[in-house]
């Protein structure tokens, strides 16, 4: 600050310390020795008389600077505008002293903490002589103590603060004098409930009967701090698992003050720590037990220091045999020769992990292919410890890998020895496979269409209709189209390709793709219209001969039955019969002429397929069998048949010669008999009519469906010859089988197969 000008002259420094020289040199004697304090003498005015060296070194003043200016230069202007230099005087004069601390200003005007002392000086008399002022430079206590001070109000208000600590103070006896919030969060007591109380209420009883509480005090009294882990009781009476440190506080001189005191509640770390534990324990005995896996640790020069059973069984050594061994010992000699398991090891433990399949030795020298896994281990620090090591015998994955690429192979061949094409196209209709007949056929190669888009590859299946065929194929359905176009070349105008589009499905049951199989059917067009010309001349060949040979049948019957009614009086028994004998055999003639037109017709007549009900179909041949039987009563029994996809009315032509033959065939049964029923076998539904009635010889099973082939005599047994046969053909148009087994006299039993689809549907 300014120093104030003085008006008033006043008379040098010697007259100044005039009433002071009855203590000249005890004066002097201080001023030489003290350089920490600044002391310095002021007249009754406030006003500098004397300064010594620690007040030039404090304040920044040479004595000839400062001498005789008034003492309140030393003071923040603050002060000096409060008059506070003033008021300390008159307290000094008033007290006899004044002591303060406060902020006081440097000749630079820096600013220091000071410790000021302002004592009154009399004479004997008791007049006023003036002041003795001591000034000390506290700044640095001042500031250690305002730090001391902030620290201080920090650890209290950390202290109070603390939710998830119980910090408390006991006193000397173990009485509870301090409570913050984390004690009453944690242990439920309010600091006016607690207070006083002593802190053995927060152990278990079975704790405080054995003086645990106690205890601790001596201990942390002996050794100063005392920790502890164990259940504590909060206010409800619950339990909880507690970290306590408990330290003995003491002061300077070494008098007990008492204790602090931390609580921590653990119980959910416990919980995590015993879950942990007991998670290892199972994971060991997983591991010690896993017999399909050989799970080994490694030190870190790959000695074996674990081993489990999964080890034991791939390897063949026993955990005695092989802990400390290292596990170069596992490897094929070649290997250990190049250095492969140190090497392994190398990699390992710098990129974390390292995998490899390869040959490895089993105790009794045989090799087996191994799938292996090396994960380095590291502690909390990254400090490489050791590795974890599975193995797995892969020897049978990788035979059944080689199958597998030797089954592919194999269908790679198979498919590009095919005439037909074969093609493949995933759900984008993306070519996936294009064999070698589809490259011969449409004159694009594998490479040229692989992955590419259908439409890409033939832009007009637009025009032909064919990409509708993928989308049918993808939604499910199997499609049979003809004339398609596979070319990119335009086709001569003769050739002619059928393709069969069917979905493909993976493993999940979900459609993946579509497959066709294009082949060309030129030729078989070819031979097949060259079959219906020939098929349209014999039906045209059939009725001629049919119409000519029914006119002379005609003719002989009627002639022989006019004969027969004009004359037959006159013709004796033999001429009559001789009559009878023409008609049975023109009529015979004539139903041999419709049995063969029929059996001609069933291998031509093209197939109209729909569901049939065999068992409603059974059911009306056997009601039509009734009416005709003339009076025989046969048991028929019925049972449900399962439906087939056929053409219903050939169906229904070999059911009337089955069920028709097993009513003529045991009608001379006392107790005629038939069954009609069906079985599964595997896959197939085996059909079939039993009857109790004349049977056959089995030794004469290969004439059964030959055209006129009979084993029984017509005068026994009426009937063309042609049944069966027409039966069988109509089976085997069907896709299925016919056969019969039978005994002389003990019955037939004649069965039929039909497949769930038919050939070419």
């Amino acid at each position: 600050m300014t120093p104030r000008k003085r008006t008033t002259p006043h008379s040098g420094p010697s007259e100044l310390a005039a009433p002071f020289r009855t203590s000249e040199d005890l004066f002097r004697l201080m001023v030489e020795n003290v350089k920490d304090y600044a002391i310095f003498m002021l007249d009754a005015g406030g006003r500098v008389a004397t300064w010594n060296a620690g007040a030039e070194r404090i304040k920044g003043y040479s004595a000839k600077e400062i001498i005789g200016q008034h003492f309140s230069r030393f003071y923040p202007p603050e002060d000096v505008q409060a008059r506070k230099p003033e008021r300390e005087l008159q307290v000094a004069a008033a007290e006899g002293q004044w002591a303060e601390e406060g902020w006081r200003v440097r000749k630079d005007g820096s600013r220091f903490w000071a410790s000021v002392v302002i004592t009154a000086l009399r004479s004997a008399d008791g007049e006023l002589l003036g002041f003795g002022k001591v000034t000390r430079d506290v700044t640095q206590r001042h500031e250690m103590e305002r730090a001391l001070r902030e620290t201080e109000q920090r650890f209290h208000l950390i202290v109070e603060g603390a939710k998830d600590y119980a910090l408390l103070m006991l006193d000397p006896a173990g009485r509870v004098v301090s409570w913050n919030a984390g004690a009453e969060r944690l242990k439920g007591y309010r600091a006016e409930e607690i207070m006083g109380q002593h802190f053995s209420r927060f152990y278990p009883p079975e704790d405080v009967q054995a003086g645990k509480a106690e205890r601790a005090l001596q201990q942390a009294v002996a050794e100063g701090r005392w920790e502890d882990e164990g259940w504590r009781v909060r206010k409800d009476g619950s339990r909880f698992w507690a970290n306590v440190i408990m330290t003995a506080l003491h002061d300077a001189e070494g008098t007990p003050l008492g204790f602090a005191k931390l609580t921590r509640d653990l119980t959910e770390r416990r919980r995590v720590e015993a879950v942990h534990r007991q998670n290892e324990e199972r994971l060991r005995l997983m591991v010690d037990s896993v017999k399909d896996y050989a799970i080994i640790m490694l030190d870190r020069e790959g000695r074996v220091i674990h081993w489990n059973a999964g080890a034991e069984r791939t390897h063949g050594h026993r955990a005695e045999e092989i802990l400390g061994r290292h596990f170069s010992r596992f490897y094929p000699p070649e290997d250990v020769a190049q250095g492969k398991p140190e090497w392994q090891l190398e990699r390992a433990a710098r990129d974390g992990q390292l995998e490899d399949e390869g040959w490895r030795v089993r105790k009794d020298g045989s090799r087996f292919w191994a799938n292996v896994v090396i994960t380095s281990i590291h502690d909390a620090q990254r400090v490489l410890v050791g590795f974890a090591k599975v193995t797995r015998d892969a020897t049978e994955r990788r035979r059944a890998e080689a199958e597998i690429r030797r089954q592919k192979g194999f269908t790679e061949q198979l498919i590009n020895s095919s005439t037909d094409g074969i093609l493949a196209f995933d759900r984008e209709s993306r070519y996936t496979l294009w064999s070698e007949g589809m490259a011969r056929i449409s004159g694009v190669t594998a490479e040229e269409v692989m992955g590419r888009p259908a439409l890409e590859v033939f832009p007009f299946f637009k025009d032909t209709g064919e990409d509708k065929h993928y989308v049918a194929a993808l939604a499910g359905q199997k499609v049979t189209a003809e004339g398609g176009r596979y070319s990119v070349r335009e086709p001569a105008d003769h050739t002619v390709l059928e393709a069969q589009y069917s979905p493909l499905v993976g493993e999940n049951g979900q459609i993946v793709g579509g497959l066709a199989i294009v082949r060309d059917v030129t030729e078989r067009k070819r031979v097949e219209e060259d079959l219906a010309r020939s098929n349209a001349e014999l039906e045209k060949f059939s009725y001629s001969v049919s119409h000519d040979l029914r006119g002379p049948l005609r003719a002989i019957d009627g002639f022989a039955r006019a004969l027969h009614e004009d004359y037959g009086s006159v013709l004796n028994g033999d001429g009559q019969r001789l009559l009878g004998v023409i008609r049975d055999n023109a009529q015979r003639m004539g139903q041999l002429i419709d049995a063969l037109l029929n059996f001609s017709r069933a291998g031509r007549q093209q197939l109209v397929t729909t569901s049939v009900d065999l068992t409603a179909l059974a059911q009306s041949v056997v009601d039509e069998l009734r009416r005709t039987a003339g009076g025989v009563a046969v048991e028929v029994t019925l049972r449900p048949l399962p439906p087939i996809t056929g053409d219903p009315t050939l169906l229904r032509q070999v059911l009337v010669n089955l069920i028709g033959n097993a009513f003529k065939f045991s009608r001379n049964r006392a107790h005629p008999r038939v069954d009609i029923a069906a079985r599964q076998e595997g896959d197939a539904v085996i059909y079939y009519v039993k009857d109790n009635g004349a049977g056959f010889d089995m030794r004469y099973k290969d004439k059964l469906f030959g055209v006129f082939q009979r084993l029984h005599h017509v005068e026994e047994f009426e009937g063309t010859g042609v049944g069966l046969a027409l039966a069988q053909r109509i089976i085997d148009r069907h896709g299925g089988r016919i056969w019969a087994e039978a005994k002389p006299n003990e019955g037939a039993t004649f069965y039929f197969t039909l497949p769930s689809a038919l050939p070419g549907a």
